[in-house]
């Protein structure tokens, strides 16, 4: 590949490589993305750190017909993440979406997602 690289560059690599790899690409881009939040950030936070996320609701506002309600995320004893939503389980979803978004803080720099 190397060889190819330097004699014809990327594009030629690329044609012989995407071929051998676009199922092995494919099925892994479909198990991530079958994957909700909660679910990855707890599979990397016990992977990395042996600890279970919590998800603790720290406030709900609004009329009962339209509350929205914000959920925080904890790793530990630290707060890894915010969420706000119509729902406790949309709040904690996006709060886990938040925390995965700042993996480097929490996880300690260790980003193999």
């Amino acid at each position: 590949m190397g060889a190819l690289y330097l004699d014809q560059g990327l594009e030629q690599v690329e044609r012989l490589v995407m071929p051998l790899v676009a199922g092995e690409l494919a099925e892994a881009r479909a198990e991530v993305a079958d994957k909700d939040p909660k679910s990855h950030l707890q599979e990397l936070a016990q992977g990395e750190l042996g600890l279970t996320p919590r998800y603790r609701t720290i406030r709900a506002e609004g009329p009962d017909h339209a509350k929205t309600f914000t959920v925080v995320v904890y790793i530990g004893e630290a707060p890894c993440g915010e969420g706000e939503g119509p729902s406790k389980q949309m709040a904690a979803q996006r709060a886990a979406l938040d925390a995965l978004a700042r993996q480097d803080a929490w996880s300690g720099g260790n980003t193999a997602a």
